[in-house]
């Protein structure tokens, strides 16, 4: 919780001091507290979540972070006011990232996989394939041009939503699974 009361404060005044062009040293530790602060925050929800009953949740608990912690890596290239080739170049690498993490994720759940089971879950995760990938290769295959790197990035954002949702939808899907819930309340005692 200390860190949400940290980081918000600091990513807040890093923006505002950024955009007025004023106090560059204290911008600077802003900056830092807020760029050291980042992964804990990309994977607070995940941790969040994989403690709960719900069994995919749960289950996924070792994967979760990597997804969620790649997911957000690809926010780097939109955050900035004239995207670059090196930031959608680092947003492609979270979204391979990501992608990797939900595939040994969605490999690793076996029969609590509600992904191919539940439609909507399903739908998203087709989506959370499509969308990164297409801007992943975009923003390292094709020429960069800011349209071509905005574009990239912002499939690439798209994607990573899909991916949240397709986990909320298949974590919702499993907790409605009477047996699931019951399997995995026996096994974690």
């Amino acid at each position: 919780m200390w860190r949400l009361t940290v980081y918000g404060p600091a990513a807040g005044m890093s923006w505002i001091l950024a955009e007025l062009d004023a106090l560059e040293r204290l911008r600077k530790v802003a900056s830092v507290t807020t760029g050291a602060l980042g992964p804990a925050i990309a994977t607070y929800t995940a941790v969040l979540l994989s403690d709960t009953a719900t069994p995919v949740w749960h289950e996924a608990k070792a994967e979760l972070p990597f997804v969620f912690a790649g997911g957000a890596t690809t926010a780097l290239a939109l955050l900035d006011r004239k995207p670059s080739g090196v930031a959608a170049r680092i947003a492609a690498l979270g979204a391979i990232g990501e992608l990797a993490a939900a595939f040994v994720m969605k490999r690793r759940l076996g029969p609590l996989d509600t992904y191919s089971s539940d439609e909507s879950a399903r739908r998203f995760d087709r989506a959370a394939l499509t969308f990164p990938g297409a801007g992943a290769i975009g923003a390292l295959v094709l020429p960069q041009r800011r349209a071509m790197t905005a574009l990239s990035s912002g499939a690439i954002l798209v994607g990573s939503l899909c991916q949240r949702m397709a986990v909320v939808r298949a974590g919702t899907a499993s907790a409605r699974d009477p047996r699931a819930v019951l399997d995995q309340q026996r096994s974690s005692r």
